[in-house]
């Protein structure tokens, strides 16, 4: 299984806990605030018409924390296990990332000629 995730041959299995908790922590963070605002907006939005237990309220809440959870630690594991120079073999590779994140296309009618 090691060498279908990984380039390198030895498992590390301390250095992956060490990146995959942390990691974890995050997203879970990120989902409790989405969740905890999602939650604030639906009961702005129902004014006490509908009560906040309510099947019809915890379950659009728990798809959204779940949703905000995995989004966000897929998106950040690849690049976790890169600064720890571990390289998997699939996921957003470190350099395209910040290559994406950091680059400066400026404005495109800047570019333009007219005629």
């Amino acid at each position: 299984m090691w060498h279908r995730l990984f380039f390198d041959s030895v498992p590390q299995w301390r250095l992956v806990a060490l990146i995959v908790i942390p990691t974890a922590v995050i997203a879970l963070l990120a989902a409790a605030t989405t969740k905890r605002g999602a939650g604030a907006l639906m009961r702005r939005l129902l004014q006490g018409t509908l009560a906040t237990t309510s099947p019809l309220v915890r379950a659009p809440l728990r798809l959204i924390g779940f949703a905000t959870f995995a989004l966000v630690f897929a998106v950040l594991i690849a690049p976790a296990f890169e600064i720890a120079e571990l390289h998997p073999r699939a996921g957003v590779h470190l350099s395209t990332l910040s290559h994406w994140a950091f680059r400066s296309t400026g404005p495109t009618w800047a570019s333009r000629s007219t005629p």
